[in-house]
């Protein structure tokens, strides 16, 4: 019997160490598949701040052409106003020229009312514009100027540098 015993706990033994064994080897495998998931879920996580950051990038880049835009016709806006509030940028004379037309008028009036002389005794052939030939002043000059120079904007210059770099079409110039 004590052999019988022997073999009994010999054999409980063998069992307990193969337990112990299988216990391990089960460890080893879940600490695996473990590590294999974080592998795995990190690898995920990536990918998906890759496509946050792409998706991101893309609303900036429409966010800064947005603005791009807003700020190019807010441009031309204050350009057209002010060219509008003051021609004379574009080298128009015609209301300087109204101004002065409208004073001789009423001097003309007013020397014929005091039968050929001005207010300021000159005489009135002096007014007539056919016989006075007009002095170009340096307002005149720069106004002559102002038309044969073409004005741009910033954006204009842009534009024009990069179709001479050729990086922008014809037809996308035509269309600005």
């Amino acid at each position: 019997m004590e052999e019988i015993d022997e073999l009994i706990v010999q054999h409980r033994m063998e069992e307990y160490q193969l337990l112990e064994k299988q216990t391990a080897a089960e460890y080893e495998m879940t600490s695996g598949i473990a590590r294999q998931k974080f592998n795995l879920e990190a690898g995920l996580l990536q990918d998906k701040q890759k496509d946050i950051r792409t998706a991101s990038l893309r609303t900036q880049k429409r966010a800064d052409k947005v603005l791009a835009k807003a700020q190019r016709v807010a441009i031309r806006g204050r350009e057209k106003g002010l060219l509008a509030e003051h021609p004379i940028i574009l080298g128009d004379t015609s209301s300087i020229q109204n101004s002065f037309d409208d004073g001789q008028s009423e001097s003309e009036s007013n020397s014929e009312s005091n039968t050929g002389s001005s207010i300021t005794g000159g005489s009135a052939l002096s007014l007539n514009e056919d016989e006075v030939k007009p002095v170009n002043t340096e307002t005149e000059k720069n106004s002559a100027m102002n038309r044969a120079t073409q004005v741009l904007s910033e954006h204009e210059k842009e534009i024009v540098g990069l179709t001479e770099a050729g990086l922008l079409s014809e037809s996308f110039v035509n269309i600005q």
